[in-house]
């Protein structure tokens, strides 16, 4: 159906990766990101991580401190990893990121944003709005879910989970903007 094509294209977000300024996750659960991102480090995409995230219910840690245990246990050096431990959604992990990078004297020009791919929308739009001036690329992940694109329509849960980030982006976008208006 038209509906779903329509909605898989706005949803799932995946650009062409060049070299950049840093890597980017912006707080998950999922051990499939940081596997990404640990591949995307040792094929010198970035010399820097930055895993973000507060306490997630599904973990014992922060998501900060669970994305880098996972990337240290995959061989990445724990000087290359940045830890941001605060953010509690994805506006939050991408203004705190930013200040990380400010504060590390870390430049901003090119990042890669590995998430999840049908939150890929969703982390694009924001981060952009955040990093202003700055090429934004997502590296997106199947996760355990095992959305795609193509099947995401096909089951009730993973159609909750899609149309679910369809609902986040129309009740986040105006306080992005919001707050991006009151930064100026």
């Amino acid at each position: 159906m038209e509906i779903f094509k329509a909605v898989s294209d706005f949803i799932f977000v995946s650009d062409e990766l060049t070299k950049a300024d840093v890597i980017i996750i912006p707080g998950s659960s999922r051990t499939e990101l940081a596997q990404r991102a640990a591949e995307l480090l040792e094929q010198g995409y970035a010399e820097y991580v930055i895993v973000s995230g507060a306490d997630n219910k599904k973990l014992k840690e922060s998501e900060a401190e669970f994305l880098y245990d996972q990337l240290v246990k995959m061989g990445i050096d724990p000087a290359r990893i940045i830890k941001e431990n605060r953010a509690t959604n994805t506006y939050e992990n991408a203004v705190l990121c930013l200040s990380k990078c400010k504060e590390l004297k870390i430049d901003t020009d090119k990042i890669i944003i590995v998430c999840k791919n049908y939150h890929s929308r969703r982390v694009k739009l924001t981060f952009e709005s955040v990093f202003k001036g700055s090429r934004i690329m997502i590296a997106p992940v199947c996760d355990s879910t095992g959305i795609t694109s193509f099947n995401w329509y096909r089951s009730e849960q993973k159609r909750r989970i899609v149309f679910g980030e369809v609902e986040k982006i129309g009740r986040y976008m105006p306080d992005i903007i919001q707050a991006d208006k009151e930064t100026k």
